[in-house]
């Protein structure tokens, strides 16, 4: 089976939504087995084996909404084969246990966004940041009472149409 794009080289960022394939599904966001196939230049029988794999060590994780077997057509033959939808706790756990450069990529990516989230985490705890948040919230307190000494004043002066100010 031919290979159509091969991974860009990554260097501690995530790949574009778009090149991984990401679509809705039923209302969640989902990639299929055959665009993880083709991300991390692996065979799609290989990725259903590895999904199957999953499944079978944990039957009730492994099945909806992680990993959604679908039928597809294909273009070229128009024969009808399965392919897995696969949510991102899913992806996450399936791309964790490949190898490769592909592979390396995608976890030092996934490490340097964790890295990310834990510092705007730990940043939100420092005493400035919540000093700024607090401020914030009496400022806003202060003008949504103002809005409604507005409101009371124009009922007090009979306008009809107050309560749109």
């Amino acid at each position: 089976m031919p290979r159509k794009t091969k991974t860009p080289p990554v260097q501690n960022e995530l790949l574009p939504l778009s090149f991984l394939g990401l679509k809705e599904h039923n209302g969640r966001m989902v990639v299929s087995s055959r665009d993880v196939a083709r991300v991390f230049d692996k065979r799609h029988d290989h990725v259903l084996r590895d999904i199957r794999n999953l499944i079978e060590k944990d039957p009730v994780w492994g099945g909806l909404p992680n990993f959604e077997e679908t039928p597809y057509v294909d273009p070229q033959n128009g024969q009808t084969y399965r392919e897995y939808l696969i949510n991102r706790d899913g992806f996450t756990m399936l791309a964790m246990g490949f190898t490769g450069d592909a592979a390396f990529q995608f976890k030092k990516a996934y490490i340097s966004r964790f890295n990310q989230m834990e510092h705007v985490l730990l940043e939100k705890q420092t005493a400035e940041w919540q000093q700024t948040r607090l401020q914030s919230k009496r400022t806003r307190l202060g003008e949504t009472d103002c809005i409604k000494k507005l409101i009371e004043y124009a009922r007090e002066q009979g306008r009809q149409h107050a309560h749109k100010l």
